[in-house]
């Protein structure tokens, strides 16, 4: 007897838990590529892959006048400078496949670096909504959703929070 109380106590519980729990979906995404801000931020962000395209023409410029520098050697020079040369000629290729690695590393570093501000902006907002209209849970569409109730969409309350117009 004492087993099939504890189990009903679990379930009245469990149900009462249930009950409470309040789930609404936003798409985090939309609201994003509504904001204003993405503009600048892509802006900064093109801004930045051509400064970095620039420097990495002029290594390669660079790299091309050494090696005509080099091509141009005739027998006169040595050939501890003609190793000195290709040594350096070398020392630029290396530093032209190291820059070209790293570039897009950098693009993705400064991507999220210019992007943060906007997340913690809508984070913000999301917690806001949540908060006012009596949600336990938010989840963000985009990552793994199978089903949710358009009812309990966030979306729309998320941009008005924000005083944007979602994009169509």
């Amino acid at each position: 007897m004492k087993s099939i109380t504890t189990s009903l106590l679990f379930l009245f519980i469990s149900v009462a838990t249930f009950a409470q729990t309040k789930v609404g979906t936003v798409d985090s995404d939309y609201v994003l590529a509504s904001l204003p801000e993405l503009t600048e931020v892509q802006t900064n962000i093109e801004t930045y892959g051509g400064e970095l395209d620039s420097q990495f023409k002029e290594m390669v410029a660079n790299y091309q006048v050494k090696v005509e520098e080099f091509q141009g050697l005739g027998d006169t020079v040595s050939d501890a400078d003609k190793k000195g040369k290709q040594d350096v000629i070398v020392g630029i290729e290396q530093d032209i496949q190291k820059f070209r690695q790293n570039s897009q590393q950098l693009i993705q570093i400064r991507r999220d670096e210019l992007m943060r501000p906007l997340y913690t902006k809508i984070g913000t907002a999301i917690d806001a909504v949540a908060k006012k209209q009596g949600y336990t849970q938010v989840l963000t569409l985009g990552n793994g959703v199978a089903y949710f109730d358009p009812a309990h969409d966030l979306t729309q309350a998320v941009a008005d929070n924000l005083k944007i117009t979602l994009k169509q």
